[in-house]
């Protein structure tokens, strides 16, 4: 067996636990088996305790996976005394026996190990110490839901003390948030009404008070920030202003010269407007260019030294007369922090923690040394997964614990790659992580470099463009190369270019997604393994309808997406005409939607209100859910999407997908209407994907992904969208100074003092991440990479600023050479040919038929349907099985999505294997789901009469079923296959959202495909067929 070039240090990992080493982690370079074999030397080799251990990783679904593969591991070892870690190659240890016990020990203590998330982490070191931490001893997190609803409800009550203190009523004014911002009532009042005669709205209030409220942590030199004079530029000021002037026209020995002239035309203005305007008004400074005139005989020196030294003088009276207004956003920055701060205090009182609490609690916590030292001793070993996207606040509690301990050696472990730093919008630093590793000292560095994902056709391109762009746009990170594993060759990455290409080419590169589908399908790679890795979702959007078009199934995985389609969009603006009578303009926008179609002409006939209107009497009293499904049915949704797209499953999943979602935040939050509304808004507005809910993609077609939603994947095929979309960085409106901590914000024409300068740092940090994105989204293609780059050059022969720019350029650089004939392919060399742009000549896609036809027919070949899908088709199959089940009344259950139904499924298959309550809690922190729904409904399968006797008989469980029923290739999976006497029982498991009668008939018809399939492989009759809902059973006698 070849020797992988890491072996060292992945031996450095695996044993060496009393150093605290700095790893550095390749894209697919294998980190969570290094991690899993160092926590097996611990536990086993060590025989650490897996309390004394925590292992903290970035989602829940990746502590999922972590403490799932190592109860794999603890079970084997427990078993066998070894495990195997390799295909064919085990772990051994030196006394099998003691190797078992010890591994039955850790078995027994994983259900409540600390492998988690890093808020989960936090939390329970709040439940440890809950006096110490000023929170309620039964402090729990709440659901991403409920925080969407309680933020809002905080935001309207700030808008309600805003809107009094406008008035001049200052009885809503809480005192002790008052007393906290250390400003009086007058003083605040004063930048209240200055800051709402400019235009200043409660929607700015709501912006600024967001960010606080996430980041209330970091607000206390916010909360000390001096606030600067307000000097207003009056006729005094202006007097100055002019003797300045004057004194500059001095300097000119000709009067004629044209600088001059115009410099005494601007002294001429500013007295006029001085003279005009009234005492103690503040006076904008005019907008008057003086160009480029100026004399260097004239003046004794260059115009361009007069031009300046005037400009100084104009920027400085701007800058006084902005100084109120600077001053009064000051003052309400320091109230926002102090309001945000004491509702979090609020929260931490009352136990209802949020998703920031549990991290700014838990690090304000271990600031007590005695406190850190106490959990350094609990916690003897402290793994850190991702470590590149630690934020400041994440780092300063991990250095807290490990330092009060006196940073005993391999008392932390971290892992991450600072190349995949990519959620500088989370508030992660890979400037923290660079200077964490530039502490550590270089014997305690170790690189994996090993890739086992990609190819090496795929990697040496990756490497080679990859390693100009960082040079060239993130020179403070020192490219490390990622080195195939041995015998994995093959694999390619082609560039898309028409030489025609002139301008940015949208219809070009979606030419060119349609040609790289094909490519990849002639390779033999299924469309699920084929991957669209999108810029934003807006690109997502085009993409899908692109492939809608062409008839390619495609699968969305954003939520936020869904939110976004055209025909959501319109039942949310009807939705909010129902909830909102008096806005006008929402009305007229829900009239214009395809659900009602009224034209411009008849806006303001009472015919049309009066349609808004019934439905808001319709629909008063009912929940968020009601009210769409309700709505869609009275607008005849279901046909309309049906009638104006061609991918019809896909829309009509969405809008289902979409009223569960809402029917969850009903169950969850009690929230109404406007509720459910905001928190939609919140959650097409929120990068953070992991907020938000996700729908199933166990369904075939091409995947489309944004790509930060791809970070932790792996596809076949992978191509980049997007690359041709115009780009320049973009500071959000709130930021905290990186020197001092201070929150800067720019908002309606309103800024505080530092905000430009920050909003300039902060660009080029997001211009660096950029290409980190990128290299992400590269590195999760295992044969193949597509990466269309459209992209036009301007008269200079520099490419326009878009989201591939850098690509194209790095390309262009390297000058790639071209292989023979007219299909991009840069083949796997160990030093890359330097080449010039890629000649690539092709037809486009959308003109060329016979290319089309490929994609097509290939992609047919590639799908097959699922019995669940054939049993609502209209084949002679599925009605001659349909007409033997006779309607039954439907059966209400609660709703659950699919996750939960794969979760549920995974712990019934594995049942008897370990305890019940760990399966459900690892189960379901793979989808993020609460442990206890899934644990209460397994147990009740387990507990039923049906489940208990199969269990204790001759069964199977998740029968894999494949054959051809009149033609079409049935393919699924038997929940549980039992013997009864001389027969079999096939039976299913529902946790989905509904069950009709025509969903009941439909579920029969689909096990009775599996029955038909099975039945000649079996040694007795399948005689009935059962489905075990939670609360009853439904059965049918299968017809012979």
């Amino acid at each position: 067996m070849s020797t992988l070039i890491d072996a060292a240090s992945r031996d450095e990992i695996t044993y060496e636990v009393d150093r605290s080493l700095f790893v550095e982690a390749g894209a697919g370079s294998g980190k969570t088996h290094q991690l899993v074999q160092r926590l097996l030397t611990l536990l086993i080799d060590r025989e650490e305790p897996i309390q004394s251990i925590a292992a903290i990783t970035f989602t829940k679904k990746a502590a999922g996976e972590l403490k799932d593969r190592l109860r794999s591991h603890l079970t084997e070892i427990a078993a066998q005394g070894r495990t195997e870690i390799l295909t064919g190659q085990f772990r051994e240890f030196g006394d099998t026996d003691r190797a078992k016990k010890v591994a039955l020990d850790a078995l027994t203590g994983l259900p409540s190990a600390a492998i988690d998330t890093i808020h989960a982490f936090c939390l329970r070191l709040l439940k440890l110490y809950p006096l110490e931490a000023c929170v309620s001893p039964g402090a729990e997190a709440v659901s991403g839901m409920e925080e969407a609803v309680a933020g809002a409800q905080r935001s309207d009550e700030l808008a309600e003390i805003i809107m009094d203190l406008i008035a001049g009523d200052t009885s809503s004014l809480p005192a002790e948030i008052l007393e906290a911002s250390g400003l009086t009532v007058e003083k605040l009042q004063a930048a209240v009404a200055h800051l709402d005669a400019h235009d200043f709205t409660l929607r700015h209030y709501g912006e600024i008070y967001q960010k606080f409220d996430e980041h209330w942590g970091e607000l206390t030199p916010t909360m000390n920030a001096p606030i600067p004079a307000g000097q207003l530029a009056d006729r005094e000021y202006l007097n100055t202003v002019v003797i300045k002037l004057q004194d500059i026209l001095q300097q000119c020995t000709n009067p004629d010269d044209a600088l001059y002239v115009r410099l005494e035309t601007l002294v001429g203005i500013i007295r006029q407007t001085s003279r005009a305007a009234g005492p103690g008004a503040n006076i904008a400074p005019p907008e008057y260019k003086l160009g480029s005139a100026g004399s260097k005989p004239n003046w004794g020196r260059p115009g361009k030294e007069v031009r300046d030294e005037v400009k100084e003088i104009l920027d400085e009276w701007a800058q006084r007369y902005a100084s109120p207004t600077v001053a009064a956003a000051a003052t309400i920055r320091r109230f926002l922090a102090a309001y945000a701060v004491d509702h979090a205090r609020a929260r931490a009182r009352t136990g209802t923690l949020e998703h920031y609490d549990q991290l700014y609690l838990a690090e304000e916590l271990v600031r007590d040394t005695a406190i850190a030292r106490h959990i350094g001793e609990q916690f003897r070993y402290v793994l850190i997964d991702e470590f590149q996207d630690t934020d400041p606040t994440q780092l300063s509690m991990v250095r807290s614990i490990v330092e009060a301990t006196g940073n005993r050696p391999g008392h932390v472990f971290t892992v991450g790659d600072p190349k995949q730093s990519i959620y500088r919008f989370r508030r992660a630093d890979v400037n923290s992580y660079l200077r964490a590793r530039a502490q550590t000292p270089a014997a305690d560095i170790v690189q994996l470099q090993t890739n086992f994902r990609s190819r090496s056709g795929v990697l040496s391109v990756i490497n080679a463009v990859f390693r100009e762009a960082f040079a060239n746009e993130c020179a403070d990170i020192e490219f490390a190369e990622l080195v195939p594993r041995p015998n994995n060759d093959g694999g390619s990455v082609e560039f898309y270019r028409h030489p025609d290409v002139e301008e940015t080419s949208p219809a070009a590169e979606a030419a060119d997604i349609l040609t790289a589908i094909t490519t990849a399908l002639a390779q033999g790679i299924p469309l699920e393994d084929i991957a669209v890795l999108c810029t934003t979702h807006a690109v997502a959007r085009d993409g899908m309808e692109l492939l809608s078009q062409h008839g390619i199934p495609y699968v969305s995985e954003g939520s936020s997406m869904g939110y976004q389609e055209p025909d959501i969009e319109d039942l949310h603006t009807l939705i909010r005409a129902i909830a909102d009578p008096s806005n006008t303009f929402t009305r007229a926008a829900a009239l214009r939607t395809s659900l009602l179609g009224v034209p411009d002409s008849e806006l303001s006939g009472d015919t049309s209100s009066q349609l808004i209107d019934d439905l808001r009497q319709e629909t008063r009293g009912l929940s968020a859910d009601q009210v769409l499904e309700h709505v869609a049915q009275r607008t005849d949704l279901r046909a309309g999407i049906a009638y104006r797209n061609a991918d019809t499953e896909n829309r009509l999943h969405r809008l289902d997908w979409v009223i569960a979602q809402a029917r969850e935040f009903a169950r969850t939050t009690g929230g109404g209407l406007r509720a459910y509304l905001r928190w939609v808004d919140g959650i097409i507005d929120n990068r953070d994907s992991g907020a938000t809910p996700s729908w199933s993609t166990d369904r075939p077609g091409v995947r489309f992904l944004t790509m930060h939603g791809a970070k932790g994947r792996e596809f076949k095929a992978v191509i980049l969208a997007g690359m041709c979309r115009s780009h320049t960085p973009r500071a959000d409106s709130v930021l905290f100074d990186s020197g001092t901590g201070i929150a800067e914000f720019s908002l309606g024409g309103v800024a505080t003092p530092k905000y430009k300068e920050c909003a300039d740092y902060e660009k080029e940090e997001l211009q660096k991440e950029d290409v980190r994105l990128l290299y992400v989204a590269a590195t999760r293609a295992e044969d193949f990479l597509a990466v269309p780059l459209e992209i036009g050059k301007k008269k200079d022969g520099k490419f326009y600023k878009t989201r591939g720019k850098v690509l194209a350029e790095t390309v262009e650089a390297l000058a790639y050479n071209t292989a023979a004939g007219d299909q991009p392919q840069i083949s796997h060399v160990e030093a890359p040919t330097l080449i010039n742009e890629l000649d690539i000549d092709y037809a486009h896609i959308q003109a060329n038929k016979e290319i089309l036809d490929a994609a097509q027919s290939a992609a047919s070949k590639r799908v097959r349907v699922s019995a669940t899908s054939q049993a609502h088709l209209d084949n002679p199959a599925t009605r001659e099985a349909a007409q033997r089940y006779e309607p039954v009344a439907a059966i209400p259950r609660e709703a659950h999505g699919t996750e939960f139904g794969t979760a549920v499924h995974a712990v019934m298959e594995l049942a008897g294997t370990a305890p019940v309550e760990e399966l459900a809690e690892t189960q379901a922190s793979l989808f993020e789901l609460e442990a206890d729904e899934v644990l209460a409904l397994c147990q009740a399968y387990l507990n039923s009469d049906i489940v208990t006797q199969a269990f204790a008989t001759e069964h199977h469980r998740e029968v894999p079923v494949f054959g051809t029923l009149d033609g079409q290739v049935i393919e699924g999976v038997v929940d549980l296959l039992y013997r009864e006497g001389d027969h079999w029982v096939i039976a299913d498991y529902k946790t989905d959202v509904s069950a009709t009668a025509q969903v009941v008939a439909e579920y029969f018809t689909q096990l009775e495909f599996y029955a038909r399939i099975l039945q000649g492989h079996l040694d007795a009759p399948i005689a009935r067929l059962e489905l075990l809902f939670s609360r009853e059973v439904r059965r049918s006698e299968v017809a012979q």
